[in-house]
């Protein structure tokens, strides 16, 4: 019994490892999202170019969570709910790497050769962004709470991302039309405006992790699937 109690202590304190390297790996995502569209703000160049080499970083951490689950299933072999954490630990990691990579490349897009303040405002960047971080803020919350109906706001939230990147297609194809010696700089919005699209197809994915750790229920392809209501069966 003794060494049972040990073995679950031992457990416990590997899954609060994964934990806290999750959560230090969303904040510093979410950190690099918020500075990446600071610098096209502001036309911050040298904070660009922060956000481009701490890139490394988000890398490291994904290697480190990426270990820390492969260390756990070998030393415990989960079943059930904590098989479900470990799969979804795996899963929204990488989806928390690809964020990191659009707010790498949004800085790119704006250390290539600045970008005109007043370009910007012209557009709904800042707006689609904005939404982006609530999503990102809040897909975290609802994982670490194990809130599947937060996170099937944030699934249903994706929509209205796609709409405001729908509108800044059409508004920069105008501006285009109205500063055709801009056209270089207003190409690299479109390439910015498509990062942000993706940062919230990823909080979107994360939301559906949530719904899958908490109720054992795959929704990635619910809306096409003619059975969606696939249950990963529960501890018994």
């Amino acid at each position: 019994m003794a060494m049972q109690v040990q073995s679950n202590r031992h457990f416990d304190d590997e899954l609060a490892v994964l934990r806290q390297l999750l959560s230090d790996m969303s904040e510093l995502v979410e950190e690099q999202v918020a500075d990446a569209i600071n610098a096209m703000s502001s036309n911050d160049l040298k904070l660009a170019e922060q956000v481009r080499v701490r890139d490394d970083d988000v890398d490291r951490l994904e290697l480190e969570v990426d270990y820390q689950c492969e260390r756990i299933l070998a030393l415990f072999t989960p079943v059930a709910v904590d098989l479900r954490l470990i799969i979804s630990a795996v899963k929204i990691n990488t989806d928390l790497e690809r964020v990191g990579d659009h707010a790498k490349n949004l800085a790119k897009h704006v250390c290539v050769n600045g970008l005109s303040a007043e370009l910007v405002a012209e557009t709904n960047i800042r707006e689609m962004a904005d939404e982006v971080r609530w999503m990102l803020r809040n897909v975290h919350e609802a994982f670490f709470r194990r809130d599947q109906f937060l996170a099937r706001q944030i699934i249903a939230y994706d929509q209205r991302v796609d709409r405001l990147y729908e509108e800044m297609i059409t508004t920069t194809g105008q501006l285009i039309r109205t500063y055709p010696d801009q056209a270089d700089e207003i190409i690299h919005l479109v390439h910015i405006g498509k990062s942000v699209e993706r940062m919230a197809d990823h909080a979107k994915n994360i939301g559906k992790v949530v719904v899958f750790l908490v109720e054992g229920v795959d929704i990635r392809h619910q809306s096409v699937d003619r059975n969606p209501d696939r249950s990963v069966p529960q501890a018994t």
